[in-house]
């Protein structure tokens, strides 16, 4: 495994988009943490090798949502706060008819 080489493909901090380290930080324990604002996954592996752990690791934290992916939430949210306003809308008119 060549663990100098997935240091070098550490991405940013997710949070901040500050460098990140990764390190063993015991017999079983790999840490990342970013240099500036603190935000750390550990992780212990007891079950997978230790080379198999520090790639997950690496690999979980360079996850990002795609561009495309959160346009389509947008979008998504968008059409559900219209839903939300139009059963506001005919529950305070059903409220109105009601005490009416």
């Amino acid at each position: 495994m060549d663990r100098e080489r997935l240091r070098e493909d550490l991405r940013g901090c997710p949070i901040c988009n500050g460098s990140a380290i990764i390190e063993q930080t015991g017999k079983k324990q790999i840490t990342i943490k970013c240099k500036n604002c603190q935000l750390k996954k550990v992780q212990k592996h007891l079950h997978y090798s230790f080379e198999w752990l520090w790639n997950k690791m690496v690999d979980d934290w360079n996850k990002r949502i795609s561009d495309e992916r959160i346009k389509e939430l947008e979008e998504q949210k968008i059409i559900l706060n219209k839903i939300i306003d139009n059963y506001e809308a005919d529950l305070e008119a059903e409220m109105d008819s009601f005490n009416g």
